[in-house]
């Protein structure tokens, strides 16, 4: 039997790509209405208000000049404007959301490196995204399932451990029992709490 937790199973699954937004492209002749078009030409009907295409690559060919910010001057040129984009700004795309997170203590955004080219890029602001959120919630049934682990163990009396519940919540676990196990016990009531309940 594997001794991965739920949380694992699920924070190392859920990968940086699942949480990046897509990169624009532009020439580095392009000016700050260029790239304001070229962005909003770029985007896709899949993403959200929070997706916005703020960062692309200034690219001519092969040759990479660098980041640009779709905020730049209107009179600028992108090759004159493109940040050059470092080693350490880049993450594979496998990377896991467990892995991303500590390195936003070095840079705000980083490049995704899908096989050999940038695609994406995501920031911090990302982890409020759904998949992070779904890492979060699994963490939770984990400190759960661990908390009912450690409430039935031994010569726990679980019914004492009721009685600390407030008069709503145990008949709330009382109706949740009826349907779910149709056999009122102090375990199957356990079992209809939730975090809340703690």
């Amino acid at each position: 039997m594997s001794s991965e937790t739920l949380f694992d199973a699920v924070a190392n699954r859920i990968t940086v790509q699942e949480i990046a937004v897509k990169l624009f492209y532009v020439l580095p002749s392009y000016d700050g209405g260029d790239v304001g078009v070229a962005s909003m030409e770029a985007m896709d009907e899949n993403l959200t208000s929070d997706d916005i295409m703020e960062v692309g690559l200034v690219r001519d060919g092969d040759k990479l000049f660098g980041r640009i910010y779709t905020d730049m001057d209107d009179y600028a040129k992108a090759e004159d404007v493109a940040k050059p984009i470092t080693p350490s700004e880049m993450v594979a795309a496998s990377t896991s959301i467990l892995d991303l997170i500590p390195l936003f203590e070095k840079h705000n955004i980083f490049f995704v490196l899908d096989r050999n080219e940038l695609t994406h890029w995501v920031a911090f602001a990302h982890l409020d995204k759904l998949p992070v959120k779904l890492c979060l919630f699994s963490l939770f049934l984990e400190l759960e399932l661990e908390m009912i682990r450690a409430l039935t163990n031994g010569s726990v009396v679980i019914g004492s451990h009721l009685g600390y519940l407030s008069q709503a919540r145990l008949e709330k676990a009382k109706e949740l029992c009826k349907i779910k196990y149709k056999k009122e016990t102090p375990y199957n009531l356990l079992l209809c709490t939730t975090f809340i309940d703690t």
